[in-house]
């Protein structure tokens, strides 16, 4: 079954959603309880819970038209609430998990940098005076280039301009 893969499976008009959806329904709520405590693994479980949630949702939505399951319809739509803060609450863990790997990582770095630093001899921590003007250079560097490239510009367009000038210049002489 592909929604146990977290594929997404489309939900046709013409199923029977009174009987699809407390199926659905029932795995949905495992997979939310078995995330609850502890069983499951949300991070690996994610995509299958978002799958599971579209699908339950769809079915929703279509039997929702049908007057006669209005309790089954509400029985879902509670279970898909639960659903979308076990999402959201993954979500968020995911991200700080991905921060958290990401601030190890350059805290990582920065030790290996300073190991290294030790190792060469060079024990002294960065200038602050050096790098502000290391900074400022690369500034006056980068200013200086875009005005070489303005004044380039600016030199082609007058060019050009001469150039049309002269071009209209032969033309009236040439009709005259």
């Amino acid at each position: 079954m592909e929604i146990s893969k977290g594929e997404p499976i489309p939900v046709l008009s013409s199923e029977l959603h009174g009987t699809h959806l407390p199926i659905h329904l029932q795995v949905f709520g495992q997979l939310i309880e078995a995330l609850n405590t502890g069983q499951a693994d949300p991070m690996q479980s994610m995509p299958v819970l978002q799958s599971m949630y579209q699908h339950v949702a769809e079915h929703t939505q279509f039997a929702s038209a049908e007057p006669a399951l209005e309790g089954l319809v509400a029985q879902a739509k509670q279970a898909l609430q639960y659903g979308e803060e076990m999402i959201n609450n993954t979500a968020k863990a995911m991200q700080k998990e991905e921060r958290d790997a990401a601030q190890a990582q350059q805290q990582m770095t920065e030790e290996e940098a300073m190991m290294q630093q030790q190792q060469g001899g060079e024990q002294q921590a960065p200038d602050p005076k050096m790098e502000a003007a290391q900074v400022q250079m690369q500034i006056m560097q980068q200013k200086a280039e875009l005005e070489m490239a303005i004044k380039q510009q600016k030199h082609e367009q007058d060019q050009a301009i001469r150039d049309a000038e002269a071009a209209m210049k032969f033309q009236e002489d040439a009709r005259s």
